[in-house]
């Protein structure tokens, strides 16, 4: 899981530095050449506020992520010993800002276009996860605003239904 949440920290902040630095030129040429990846590339950055807030919570959530499982992990491997727990949690950090931050975002400036086309499977994925939380906060939020006994309704138990077909009552024909 910390690998994990390392790995999703540096993409998500690589692909940040690859969205605002890349080419829109570029793009939309590819785009008319007929790349598939090109036009995933194309729609992200035309609407750059969504985009960014995609990759911001992403980052988010991974580094929450990383610093839960490193405070964990140095609980346990360090039980007695608060200079080893923090000697862990200074190895962590500087991991988490090299490895999370400086080395992907150096990589996605140098060749922004070339680093996004190899990484749009992996967006798609995280924008339409992301499309589906927001969809599911919104029914619950929605759910909150009914009244409080159509609310309850959903609470209770279903009846029992028969489970053949012999236990059905008969048809009033």
């Amino acid at each position: 899981l910390l690998i994990v949440s390392l790995a999703v920290a540096a993409f998500c902040a690589g692909a940040e530095t690859g969205f605002l630095s890349v080419s829109r030129g570029r793009i939309l040429h590819m785009v008319r050449l007929g790349s598939a990846r090109a036009k995933l590339v194309q729609s992200a950055i035309s609407n750059m506020a969504r985009t960014t807030t995609t990759l911001l919570i992403g980052n988010n959530m991974a580094a929450v992520t990383y610093s839960a499982v490193s405070a964990a992990l140095s609980a346990r491997f360090f039980p007695d010993s608060s200079f080893g727990q923090f000697l862990w949690s200074a190895f962590a950090a500087v991991l988490m800002l090299a490895g999370g931050e400086f080395l992907p975002k150096l990589l996605c400036s140098a060749r922004p276009l070339r680093r996004l086309l190899q990484v749009m499977p992996a967006w798609s994925v995280l924008s339409r996860a992301k499309a589906d939380a927001a969809f599911a906060a919104e029914v619950q939020a929605c759910l909150a605003t009914l009244p409080a006994d159509v609310q309850n309704r959903w609470k209770e138990p279903l009846p029992d239904y028969p489970q053949n077909e012999s236990e059905y009552p008969p048809n009033p024909e």
